[in-house]
């Protein structure tokens, strides 16, 4: 069998802000899995702890659970608050997104998520590639946030995003 991969930053990430969600929102570990389970989703408080600790997986379900329980939304459980919050010195600091592979600025990752650019990973010299992925900026944006560019009530998004 597959040796699994060992978590990596966005675990660690995710596991922090886990934490840092629920003693913000004043919840106990048994809160979070009483809440947890109300949603389909149980997983005991001690589960809620490893998660937490960085010692359990979290799944894309666990992750979306979790948000809905601590009342955030799901980019306040993966980004440093670097993303979330912009730094009023301005976004220097890259950080490592996956894999040993950094972004060169938090201002980048922001872009990214809010469907504005493709995300442009630094080389291991820490230069700016080309575009990844063939991916043209008129595209992402197009298939990042198609309902920016179309009425849906006259065009169905699939018919857009098909070609």
């Amino acid at each position: 069998m597959k040796a699994r991969p060992s978590a990596g930053a966005a675990s660690a990430r995710v596991a922090a802000n886990v934490r840092a969600w629920r003693v913000r929102r004043g919840m106990s570990t048994y809160d979070i899995s009483r809440e947890l389970r109300a949603l389909g989703r149980p997983l005991a408080a001690n589960g809620v702890l490893r998660i937490e600790q960085n010692d359990r997986r979290v799944d894309v379900d666990d992750l979306l659970a979790l948000a809905v329980v601590l009342g955030v939304n799901v980019n306040m459980l993966l980004w440093p608050s670097s993303v979330i919050l912009p730094s009023p010195d301005g976004d220097v600091e890259p950080f490592e997104l996956v894999n040993d592979r950094t972004v060169s600025t938090p201002a980048d990752v922001r872009s990214w998520v809010d469907g504005v650019e493709p995300l442009v990973l630094l080389l291991p010299d820490g230069s700016r590639p080309a575009l990844q992925g063939g991916t043209s900026r008129a595209q992402f944006r197009l298939e990042a946030a198609p309902y920016r560019h179309v009425k849906l009530a006259d065009t169905p998004v699939s018919s857009v995003l098909d070609g």
